[in-house]
């Protein structure tokens, strides 16, 4: 049998993961999961006070995220997963979830993160740690199973690419 397929929309904070990820999951009808929810209060609290996360605070981070990604690849279900996967040993862990993993990895200027986060309501990341994002984030180059996405696309053209890369990623099982 077939490992279940997680697309990860990725990105550093502004770049749209969540609202990719939930139409994508919305699209298909799979399981949509928002990292952000598997944060500590007190890695939440830190956030919303400016203060950067380091490795050891997303280490237990992480670690949830893939628990849960273990049980639901082994019960077959399809997910979409919006994480910042800023770091390669994240992107790894992800990968080795029980799952066929293909990242989305949306980009665009820091000017326009920066827009996104001032705008944005009734989150904890403030738009003074995109810097600290920006700088954490590990290069994908030689990482096949990450496509980069323009983040300037409108959502509706944005999962349209998504759509068009799952149908090709194993197949039109998916699509």
């Amino acid at each position: 049998m077939a490992k279940p397929l997680l697309v990860i929309c990725m990105g550093v904070a502004g770049s749209g993961k969540t609202t990719l990820a939930e139409r994508i999951a919305a699209r298909f009808a799979w399981r949509f999961i928002d990292a952000d929810s598997f944060h500590s209060a007190l890695a939440r609290s830190r956030m919303a006070s400016g203060i950067p996360l380091t490795d050891a605070d997303r280490t237990p981070w992480m670690q949830r995220i893939t628990t849960h990604l273990y049980e639901l690849a082994g019960l077959g279900t399809h997910c979409v997963l919006a994480h910042s996967a800023l770091r390669h040993t994240h992107r790894e862990a992800l990968r080795q979830c029980g799952f066929d993993a293909c990242f989305l990895r949306l980009h665009c200027d820091a000017e326009i993160l920066r827009a996104r986060l001032e705008r944005r309501e009734s989150h904890f990341m403030p738009a003074n740690l995109l810097a600290s994002q920006m700088q954490a984030f590990e290069p994908t180059d030689g990482e096949a199973d990450v496509v980069r996405l323009d983040a300037q696309h409108s959502p509706p053209r944005l999962v349209e690419l998504a759509a068009n890369i799952i149908a090709t990623f194993r197949g039109s099982s998916y699509a």
